[in-house]
């Protein structure tokens, strides 16, 4: 699953779950968040002012560590 500004941030979480150290690191308790399944990425992004496109590139950049180190 390639992550993109629509993806919700709940399906994230559930299908890659190490890419909760980039939410915390972005200080993003998306594990807790209560809109946790029906809130895009850029929806999350703005209500917190970050960058979606530099989350965007960070969550996708975990994902593609995990899949080449368990193929």
């Amino acid at each position: 699953m390639k992550i993109n500004r629509n993806s919700l941030i709940g399906e994230v979480i559930t299908e890659h779950p190490e890419t909760m150290e980039v939410f915390e690191r972005y200080g993003l308790p998306c594990a807790h968040c209560l809109a946790l399944e029906i809130e895009s990425l850029e929806v999350g992004a703005r209500r917190h002012d970050l960058d979606v496109n530099k989350l965007i590139n960070e969550l996708n950049k975990v994902i593609e560590r995990e899949a080449t180190s368990n193929p």
